[in-house]
């Protein structure tokens, strides 16, 4: 088991028959949380099917790259990071994927994707727009809260001026950005920005689907398969 975790998180209970207008290159399982009392997307490409949910990234090759009218600072981050090797954590694919199960399913969808080394990638989508964003791209956690991106350079344990951005360059190259000063602690915790926007999503107290840990999940006796395809 690998400690790669993501899915599409609901609140309540989908049309799962509008499931089908997802492109074909992207099959599914829905599960139930019996617990948590949410619905949980798992996504995967269907010539190969996964043994074990949740550790699969969602298949891109139909969803599109470029995002929607609304978000050109998220695009613009989005380039400026390519350069500086900094755009792996910054998932586009997850962003339109959310507006897409949104669209579809009229229901507020939690995306996120968060792994052991540097993917730690969060996104809402509510009423047909993302609402809110959180992820990590090397030393800069990216915000959105639905109108302003906003990036906060994180502070290491161990400083090395010579591996960390530049962020007089970021605040010249992107002005409609708020880029704050370097002042923001740097959480080692495993799936940190995953597990505090899942809580601030769904309101749940105790952690699901093994974030948090390099154990194997505890509640997989709560996961009922309710549909797939």
């Amino acid at each position: 088991m690998g400690y790669l975790v993501t899915a599409h998180v609901l609140r309540e209970k989908p049309d799962l028959s509008r499931l089908g207008e997802l492109p074909k290159s992207v099959g599914f399982r829905v599960y139930l949380h019996r617990a948590a009392n949410l619905y949980l997307l798992d996504t995967f490409r269907p010539a190969k099917v996964p043994q074990y949910p949740f550790q699969t990234l969602l298949p891109a090759a139909d969803i599109p790259l470029k995002l929607p009218p609304g978000l050109e600072s998220l695009e613009r981050i989005y380039s400026r990071f390519g350069p500086l090797n900094l755009a792996n954590g910054f998932k586009k694919s997850y962003i339109n994927a959310a507006l897409l199960l949104n669209r579809l399913l009229q229901s507020p969808v939690f995306s996120f994707v968060s792994n052991d080394d540097d993917l730690d990638f969060t996104c809402s989508a509510v009423g047909g727009s993302l609402n809110r964003l959180k992820c990590r791209c090397g030393d800069l956690v990216i915000s959105f809260d639905g109108k302003r991106a906003q990036i906060a350079p994180l502070v290491p344990d161990e400083e090395d001026e010579d591996l960390l951005t530049d962020t007089a360059a970021l605040k010249s190259a992107m002005p409609e950005v708020e880029v704050l000063e370097r002042q923001t602690p740097w959480d080692t915790q495993l799936h940190c920005i995953a597990m505090e926007e899942l809580q601030a999503f769904a309101g749940i107290k105790e952690m699901i689907l093994g974030l948090g840990s390099f154990d194997p999940p505890e509640d997989e006796s709560e996961w009922r398969l309710v549909a797939s395809r």
